[in-house]
């Protein structure tokens, strides 16, 4: 219903409120939903909570530090951009990139 009726409808907003609201102690970093001591992959494209991750203190969300850009193309479709890794222990396997609230 809110996905017809709002126009600012964010899926990925919903789904993270819902979880913070909806089950207590719990959190959301990025495609991460953490209960208690325990992480679980989101899958949005579903949406649905994924496998377990594990213990949470086990876990690392690497940052960045942006160095330049985001230049984005004539078409929008593709972006170029340098970052710096601030994570030393972990490699880094994604990065989402949001401008005018769209990732």
């Amino acid at each position: 219903m809110e996905k017809q009726t709002n126009l600012s409808y964010n899926q990925d907003e919903f789904i993270d409120n819902l979880i913070k609201n909806e089950i207590q102690g719990s959190n959301v970093k990025g495609d991460v939903a953490i209960i208690g001591k325990y992480a679980y992959e989101l899958d949005r494209s579903v949406p649905k909570i994924g496998r377990t991750l594990g213990k949470v203190d086990k876990l690392v969300f690497p940052t960045v530090e942006i160095i330049s850009g985001p230049t984005l193309t004539e078409n929008g479709k593709k972006a170029t951009f340098k970052v710096k890794r601030v994570e030393t222990t972990r490699g880094i396997n994604r990065i989402e990139l949001w401008l005018d609230g769209k990732k």
